[in-house]
Formats: C-alpha cells, structure tokens, sequence
C-alpha cells in the first residue's frame, strides 16, 4: 500500500519505494562536546526513513546525514507475535513495512502493562520511541515506548513534525550556529515556576502536570535536558519520591526520555 507520505528533507513527501543506499558515509560529528546528547536525539521519521538508513560510524545515518539513534514514528499494526519475553510488531505507515520489538518486564507497574496490551492490537495507530537495529542485513527497531494514539491529529502532527525536522536540519547545516544575541532587556533563563501553566497529560493536574511542565520548558534552553535536581527543588512541596516517581510514570508513558543520563531528560511530543 502506497500513500506517499515520506520526506527526506528535499522539498516534499517523495515516492513510497526504497531509494538505493547511499554508499557513501556520513561526515560524524567533530564537536564531542556534543557526542552525548546527539546520540540520545530523538528524531520524527517514517519507516521509509529507517529502512533507507545507511551504516555510519555512529550507527546508522539517514539520507541528509543525521545520526540515526533514537527514532520516533507512526504507523498501523498489520500483525503482532505476543510471546513470553517480548511482543513483536509488524507495524506500516504507508511509506514501508517494519518489525518493531518490545521487549517485556515482570516488574512494570499495572500501568505500564495495560498500556502495552492496549497497544498490542490489529488496525491500530502506535507512536514508537526506539533505536534502529540490523540483524543480519534486516532493519528493525526496539522500542522504549509504544501507546496507542489518542485521536487522528497525532498522525498528522507527526508527519508535519517529520517534515519541520528535516527543514530545521537544512537550516542549521546551511547558515551554521547562530551569532550570540545582544541583551535587549529579554530573559533569557528558564521561567517555570510551580505556578506556571501547567501541560495536560492527561492525569490530575497535579505533580505529574507539573514535572510535565517543568522538563517542558527547562529542556527547551538545553541540549542536555531538564536537571531533575532542580525540579526538587523548585517542586519543594513534594518529596523527592513523589517527583522520580512521577517522571518515572511519564517516561513509561512515552511522554519524556532521558538523554546523557537519568538527572536529565526532554519532552518527547
């Protein structure tokens, strides 16, 4: 099934067949200042995008040169496989077709567990997070987190998201980094407060919106990502407990991942 719906970065969506591999590779990333945060970037693709990857020294990198580590998709479950260990996917988004596996855990919470045997269903739209894998020549991905998608605009904000991604990257490739601004009077430090407008998960409004928030807009101002220490202590009303355990329900949720370590994370909408 064809719908045309992949984007490379060039201008438009191009057609649903695999492109030849490119044989050339990559250049890596020469700042290693970065190196750890570029290799937890998540990046909105399509299936075609994965599965048109070529090896790099980092990996795999897709065909405008990103480093391919962690992904995010949507797309339909043609079939699962529910075994003991793990659920196998078959998973197509109109652009390709690809094994997606995730592997299971005795000690998930009740949570966690409904989420994925609500996922595990056929003719159902998924939002994937997972890194791209080769087994023997043969592309699949293993995933942090899978959820069913809550309404039809999930799939068209990701193909938008998949699309902006690819533009932001032919920006920054094509100008380089940006000049230090001048002080205009503007802030430029984070301004969450426990006041400030909370995001919907969804939940109670309460310390999940709020931690919610919180990675949000402080891992917006960095590459690493929101310092959860400081949530502590700007979520003083709270026990530490009571926020690791709310980031934890969030990070099973697919709603933040952690980046260079487990201090720090970002929002993954």
């Amino acid at each position: 099934m064809s719908y045309g719906m992949d984007y490379q970065g060039s201008g438009g969506f191009g057609a649903s067949s695999p492109p030849s591999a490119n044989p050339s590779t990559p250049t890596s990333n020469q700042n290693s200042g970065r190196k750890a945060y570029d290799e937890q970037t998540l990046i909105p693709v399509t299936i075609r995008m994965i599965l048109a990857s070529t090896p790099s020294s980092e990996g795999f990198a897709l065909e405008d040169g990103r480093p391919l580590h962690h992904v995010k998709f949507v797309a339909a479950v043609r079939d699962f496989e529910n075994q003991s260990t793990n659920i196998s996917y078959n998973l197509e988004d109109g652009t390709g077709l690809v094994e997606v596996k995730q592997w299971l855990d005795d000690n998930d919470c009740s949570a966690v567990v409904e989420m994925k045997e609500a996922s595990a269903k056929d003719g159902q739209y998924l939002r994937v997070i997972g890194q791209v894998k080769d087994y023997d020549g043969k592309k699949s991905v293993v995933a942090h987190s899978i959820r069913k998608l809550l309404n039809g605009d999930e799939l068209t904000h990701h193909f938008l998201e998949v699309v902006y991604s690819g533009e932001r990257a032919k920006q920054a490739n094509r100008i380089g980094p940006a000049p230090p601004m001048m002080n205009m009077g503007m802030a430029t430090n984070s301004t969450f407060s426990a006041s400030t407008p909370l995001a919907d998960t969804g939940a109670d409004g309460g310390i999940k919106d709020q931690v919610l928030n919180f990675i949000k807009l402080e891992g917006e101002s960095s590459d690493e990502g929101a310092n959860i220490h400081k949530c502590f202590k700007l979520l003083s009303n709270h026990s530490e407990n009571e926020v690791r355990m709310a980031i934890e329900d969030l990070a099973a949720e697919g709603h933040i991942y952690s980046t260079i370590n487990e201090d720090h994370y970002k929002f993954a909408m």
